[in-house]
């Protein structure tokens, strides 16, 4: 959802919006690398885990979806505080 629509969200359910954050790019980029990198780092240290290896596969899919398929162009996240009116 972008900006707009998530903000007049709460107006549709009588929240009165009191304040948003919304993340930079090199927030979310923060976010994603270190999402990735202890997801690495868990397979890395439970090589004989049952499903290591898949989990480590969706780990890669995961941040090559964000680095590679648009995934920096389209994701975000905010903190929104609203209160009933």
């Amino acid at each position: 959802m972008s900006w707009r629509p998530t903000m007049s969200a709460g107006d549709q359910l009588g929240l009165q919006l009191l304040r948003a954050v919304r993340s930079t790019r090199a927030d979310w980029d923060r976010y994603e690398n270190a999402w990735a990198a202890n997801g690495e780092r868990y397979a890395a240290q439970h090589p004989a885990e049952p499903g290591v290896a898949a989990f480590r596969d969706w780990i890669r899919g995961g941040a090559r979806r964000y680095r590679q398929l648009g995934g920096r162009a389209t994701l975000g996240f905010a903190l929104v505080l609203w209160r009933r009116r």
